[in-house]
């Protein structure tokens, strides 16, 4: 089966993301392996497992069940391995090429790198459903305005019955430009425009939390720029914070110098002070307007 290639217009930057119809309605999935699929590390896969729509619920309506062909190995994260893939609807011929990012919770390795997730009571296994549950809601709740402009469109994320497998189906938005022999050779461009999709998420409250050149991509076919992996996220009211991590982003690809962050905590709350006193001063000139434009109304009046 030769596999239908995504229209153009879905990697332009439009406010509603082509989806579709025939993938929307998938409530299961079942993975296969393609003739260049490799493995990555010692990872297994339960392939004979079918997975279900996340999250788990009993559907109404009768089971709708696509096929996905794995590919080459993309990348391997301490939560996901992620393959290059198509996706198809051996009713229909219909297809697609994707990501899709695979796990097992029980090979969870994060605390090798983010010791801060152990909480009480919670094993490694539950640790890596919480942080699926995270990056499921972040592309279907808290950013899902941005899909297809800053962030991969989600086509869906699936489960086992028992969660002891996890698949998402992403949009192939290209290679990290972590992988770039060299951060300053990023185009000025892209460096602008990767501080644009930050300050995006950021205006919605959300954090990112892993602030790395491996979580932006950019992808060859027409030079898009997306920024992926939320599964750290987290909503926060916290202005200084959001301030703080735009900073590091803006570091990162040379936008900004490094400062300490007790530097950085001064100047943000010297602007902040300045901002609210610009803001109470123009407050104060508008009051007498006001009571002037009331007075000269009030004569008018009585002539």
């Amino acid at each position: 089966m030769t596999p239908l290639l995504p229209p153009e217009d879905m990697y332009q930057l439009t406010s509603t993301p082509v989806k579709p119809e025939w993938l929307l309605k998938a409530t299961q999935v079942k993975v296969e392996c393609g003739d260049d699929f490799e493995p990555i590390f010692n990872h297994t896969m339960l392939i004979k497992t079918p997975l279900m729509q996340f999250p788990l619920t009993n559907h109404s309506t009768p089971d709708i069940e696509v096929t996905i062909k794995l590919g080459k190995p993309r990348g391997s994260g301490y939560l996901w391995d992620v393959y290059e893939a198509i996706v198809y609807n051996p009713d229909t011929g219909d297809s697609l090429e994707v990501v899709v990012k695979y796990t097992l919770p029980f090979t969870f390795e994060g605390l090798k790198y983010h010791d801060d997730w152990l909480c009480d009571d919670q094993t490694l296994e539950g640790i890596a459903i919480d942080a699926i549950e995270t990056e499921h809601r972040m592309y279907t709740k808290d950013l899902l305005e941005l899909q297809g402009k800053d962030i991969p469109i989600h086509y869906g994320t699936f489960a086992d019955q028992r969660k002891k497998a996890f698949c998402m189906i992403l949009e192939d938005v290209g290679d990290p430009i972590g992988n770039l022999p060299a951060m300053w050779n990023i185009d000025e461009a892209d460096k602008i425009r990767i501080k644009e999709i930050f300050e995006s998420i950021h205006k919605l409250n959300i954090l990112h939390w892993t602030v790395e050149r491996d979580n932006v991509c950019k992808r060859e076919k027409d030079g898009a720029i997306r920024v992926i992996d939320f599964h750290r996220a987290a909503r926060t009211d916290s202005a200084l914070d959001l301030a703080w991590e735009q900073h590091e982003a803006e570091i990162n690809v040379g936008l900004a110098t490094w400062i300490m962050y007790a530097d950085f905590v001064e100047d943000f709350h010297e602007a902040a002070a300045k901002i609210k006193n610009n803001a109470e001063q123009d407050n104060a000139s508008v009051e007498p307007d006001q009571s002037n434009k009331r007075k000269r109304k009030h004569s008018d009046a009585k002539l």
